[in-house]
């Protein structure tokens, strides 16, 4: 009976050293609990705290990335002024070339004129130098008729004398003498006539030879300075090329890049409809051959000037697949299926940087190799 009590005792003992235990385990476990419990309401408090921020940042942000997009459209519209401004620039330079090369082929032209007038001044000169020898020569005989004149007259009185000494049988002697007495005072008076016709003739040609050689150095002259504008010209219608390519890679640098602000503003409108800031509908968009770039690669420049610049080819693949990714992703958004619409969207931005990088080339090509651009000569 001892025994069993003391038995008893010792179990109860073992027993209380147990719960004990257990009721140490408890408390233990409770705290762990109690640790996790509020490590969980920490944990959720925080994620409160984040999750209701994070939507909060949501309506913020988004209106915010408007007000961006509509900036963007701001700066688009500038892009394509400077573009336009640019092209008015070129329009400019390649009318002043029009203008240069008109005055260069007018001095082409006059250049020959003036040689030819030149040489005919020379020619002119050369005939007058003859026309000079021969009035001297005319001179020279008028001296010898005036000489001969002289003595015949002197001859003629001394005719006369002679008869008028014979008397009557020198009388017909006498008329004789009288007549050439007679002509040889017409002869010296025509001699005197010529003479001063022949001085007149010969001050005349000297005046006119010293014009006619005025006039030929004046025409060299003429030439020189013709020529000397000629190059000028020349010079400058090189100068206007240069410039025109300089201002057309220039002008299609511009459009390249107001090409790209299209193009972000194309998507931002977009985005924007998928974050609930706008409600741009599918048929609403351009399709690749109505917007800008469209119209540019098919109608306008691009086709006219750019085609055969690389990158050029490569733009129209990219371009298709970013309008009708675009438009497709928005028909997805419209019937709910949120999910493949971002896909589309991915695809857009991928073809996106496909227009981009060919844009880039074609304005680099441009840049680095001004002769590719078509330009006005």
């Amino acid at each position: 009976m001892f025994f069993s009590s003391s038995k008893h005792k010792e179990q109860n003992r073992k027993l209380q050293k147990a719960l004990e235990r257990a009721e140490g385990l408890v408390s233990l476990r409770d705290k762990e609990i109690k640790q996790l419990k509020e490590q969980l309401s920490a944990a959720a408090a925080k994620n409160a705290t984040l999750s209701v921020p994070k939507t909060d940042k949501k309506e913020k942000i988004f209106p915010v990335i408007a007000r961006y997009a509509d900036g963007v459209k701001s700066f688009q519209s500038n892009m394509h002024i400077l573009g336009a401004n640019l092209a008015c620039g070129r329009d400019d330079v390649i009318a002043s070339i029009s203008v240069s090369q008109s005055a260069h082929q007018s001095l082409k032209e006059i250049t020959p004129g003036v040689m030819h007038l030149s040489n005919a001044a020379v020619e002119a000169s050369e005939a007058i130098a003859v026309l000079e020898e021969r009035a001297d020569a005319i001179g020279g005989i008028v001296s010898l008729i005036k000489d001969i004149s002289e003595q015949t007259n002197l001859l003629a009185l001394n005719a006369a004398i002679e008869a008028a000494r014979a008397g009557e049988a020198g009388r017909g002697f006498a008329v004789v003498a009288d007549e050439v007495r007679t002509l040889s005072t017409k002869t010296a008076q025509a001699t005197a006539d010529i003479a001063k016709l022949v001085q007149v003739i010969q001050a005349e040609v000297n005046d006119s030879q010293k014009q006619i050689m005025n006039l030929s150095g004046e025409a060299v002259a003429l030439k020189d300075k013709s020529d000397s504008a000629d190059k000028n010209i020349s010079s400058l219608i090189d100068a206007y090329g240069k410039m025109e390519g300089v201002i057309s890679a220039g002008a299609l640098r511009s459009f390249v890049n107001g090409a790209k602000v299209d193009h972000m503003v194309f998507k931002m409108e977009i985005y924007k409809t998928f974050m609930g800031c706008a409600s741009l509908n599918a048929t609403e968009l351009s399709d690749h051959y109505k917007c800008r770039l469209g119209h540019w690669y098919y109608q306008g420049e691009g086709v006219a000037c750019y085609s055969k610049l690389p990158g050029y080819q490569e733009v129209e693949a990219f371009h298709i697949e970013v309008h009708r990714a675009g438009k497709r992703a928005l028909e997805l958004l419209e019937i709910g299926d949120f999910s493949t619409g971002v896909e589309e969207l991915v695809k857009m931005e991928e073809a996106s940087i496909g227009v981009q990088d060919s844009l880039e080339m074609i304005a680099t090509s441009a840049e680095n190799d001004l002769t590719l651009i078509c330009t006005a000569h």
